[in-house]
């Protein structure tokens, strides 16, 4: 093994720009920006996160490289409603234990001349 002086480590910069030939720093790049932009949209927080997993192929003598990238963008509340449940367990708007209303029907009245109003409105 060499010497720790003689050993020159490569950015991971580097590294990163030619990962599956750049689309995951493309990905990366392209998400960050994303993120950026619905944290400012949202006001809530959000992740990008980089996982390189390394292992050995016994066949070749080579090194195996598999990468996974997560974007979690943060999300509005949802809104939450209510519901009744009826008889056969189906979700309903209408309370299935009240009575059925068939909506408001208008009243004639017998005598359409205005109506006087008693006392007279006084001046503030």
């Amino acid at each position: 093994m060499a010497d720790e002086k003689d050993t020159h480590i490569k950015p991971f910069a580097a590294f990163l720009q030619t990962l599956q030939r750049g689309s995951v720093h493309e990905e990366l790049s392209e998400g960050l920006h994303q993120l950026v932009e619905k944290v400012d949209e949202i006001g809530k927080g959000g992740s990008i996160s980089l996982t390189i997993k390394v292992k050995p192929d016994p066949k070749t003598g080579m090194l195996i490289v598999a990468d996974d990238v997560k974007l979690v963008l943060p999300e509005w509340d949802r809104q939450q409603s209510m519901w009744f449940k009826d008889q056969t367990g189906n979700l309903t708007r209408n309370d299935p234990n009240q009575i059925a209303f068939d909506g408001m029907k208008s009243v004639e009245d017998s005598d359409n001349t205005p109506k006087s109003i008693q006392g007279e409105a006084q001046e503030a």
